[in-house]
């Protein structure tokens, strides 16, 4: 088996600067999260509690059109929506999990920022570390959330 490269093979020393690729990689991730959050407050949330997406020209979920059920990701837009327009109980109300991931993204982007400018990583990699276990946890609760609308009848249309 061919040897790995050092940057894939051994863990980043503490403040390790981040190459060009990487700096870079935040960049565009802070600009993508900026036009998600951006696009999502200026969204008017559908009082269904879903469906707030097809203002965009989306199609209805594909889960929802086969099998007559809400998918774990089912009123997320509208949950984002919601948390942005300072409605966290209508967020929490569409998709819990929706209003956590809106959070972590909001919080996201000053450190995306930070690291392109500065280039440099955080001390013992906490920020990567933690950011996989926040989204491994939104995943959990979301498909949690899901199992108990599915379980209590809520999750049919």
């Amino acid at each position: 088996m061919d040897k790995l490269p050092p940057y894939l093979s051994q863990p980043p020393q503490d403040g390790k600067m981040l190459n060009r690729t990487e700096r870079t990689a935040c960049a565009v991730m802070s600009v993508v999260l900026v036009l998600l959050l951006g696009v999502a407050s200026l969204l008017t949330p559908n009082p269904a509690g879903h469906g707030t997406h097809r203002q965009l020209g989306l199609p209805g979920c594909t889960m929802v059109t086969i099998f007559g059920i809400r998918c774990p990701g089912c009123g997320m837009t509208t949950s984002w929506a919601h948390t942005l327009n300072g409605d966290i109980e209508g967020g929490l109300r569409a998709n819990t999990a929706g209003v956590m991931l809106c959070l972590f993204a909001s919080l996201s982007v000053p450190f995306l920022i930070a690291m392109s400018m500065r280039g440099v990583r955080s001390r013992g990699n906490w920020m990567s570390r933690l950011a996989i276990t926040l989204l491994f946890l939104i995943l959990s609760i979301s498909v949690l959330e899901w199992l108990i609308r599915m379980a209590s009848g809520r999750a049919l249309w």
